[in-house]
């Protein structure tokens, strides 16, 4: 299961793949690249193929499930806490031809890339399990709500594409185990009977 950074481990894997995967001709036009609210406000991006997580929600699918301890751990079985990722892919960059190009090439890659598991993860958290796995696909939205998500952006609207990762199992941190417990008893006057 992955830790508190399983959001930022995905993202930066998605964009790991994608750069590793970028031929020359198209790191010429625009690098990959993944961006936060405060680049975005920069309005002054350059060149780029962009990553944009939007939106962190729960997967309701997936609500209570927990993570079962193995038998001799004497433990109780912990919560976890299922996410889905919603970003877009979307080229900044001068010409329409460029954009075009390098936002066909990435959802071409994205299509191949399709999962993402401990080997593409596994660099960025390190507590991603052997046998996770989260699907990569591309997100079923309306016009109107892709264009209400570009209208709270400090941007102009780009052609875009949305994308989901889901589902990310986030586990709560092992608490150590607490120590015995004991009681001592105070007298006011002395003795206690």
């Amino acid at each position: 299961m992955a830790s508190h950074r399983a959001a930022e481990a995905a993202m930066l894997a998605i964009e790991a793949a994608l750069k590793r995967e970028q031929p020359a001709e198209l790191i010429a036009l625009g690098a990959v690249r993944l961006l936060g609210s405060a680049d975005l406000a920069r309005q002054d991006l350059g060149n780029l193929l962009g990553l944009y997580l939007h939106r962190i929600a729960l997967d309701p699918a997936a609500r209570n499930r927990y993570r079962q301890p193995p038998p001799a751990a004497n433990a109780a079985p912990q919560a976890l806490l299922p996410l889905t990722l919603h970003f877009l892919l979307f080229p900044w960059v001068g010409s329409a031809s460029s954009e075009l190009r390098l936002l066909g090439w990435g959802m071409q890659t994205l299509a191949r890339i399709c999962e993402l598991d401990a080997a593409r993860i596994g660099a960025f958290d390190s507590e991603w399990g052997e046998q996770e796995r989260a699907q990569l696909q591309p997100e079923e939205m309306s016009a109107e709500d892709l264009l209400r998500v570009w209208d709270g952006l400090p941007l102009k609207y780009r052609p875009s594409v949305p994308y989901v990762v889901r589902t990310v199992f986030v586990h709560d941190t092992p608490q150590p185990a607490a120590g015995p417990v004991r009681t001592r008893l105070f007298g006011y006057d002395g003795e206690v009977p």
